[in-house]
């Protein structure tokens, strides 16, 4: 993958992070998985893909609303979700 940004998301569990992982498959280069207590769990990867395109992804995921609603390029991650995001 060449031109590759560095995102950052919040999951609820570390079982959505892996459902992303598996839909995103070598579309992503998984960087960090950091606890935040029971249960939440930040995510930093890399990706060729703009953040529309891995929130098309991230749409495909069953309960998948919380990393949908904080995903961002890691300069301006926050880890507040936007819930005008669905």
């Amino acid at each position: 993958m060449k031109n590759l940004q560095t995102y950052k998301l919040r999951a609820e569990c570390i079982r959505d992070i892996i459902m992303f992982v598996q839909a995103a498959g070598s579309k992503i280069v998984v960087g960090d998985i950091d606890s935040l207590g029971a249960p939440d769990t930040e995510l930093t990867f890399e990706s060729g893909l703009t953040a529309t395109q891995i929130r098309g992804i991230l749409r495909s995921i069953e309960d998948g609303h919380v990393m949908l609603q904080t995903i961002m390029r890691i300069e301006k991650y926050t880890g507040e979700r936007d819930y005008a995001l669905r």
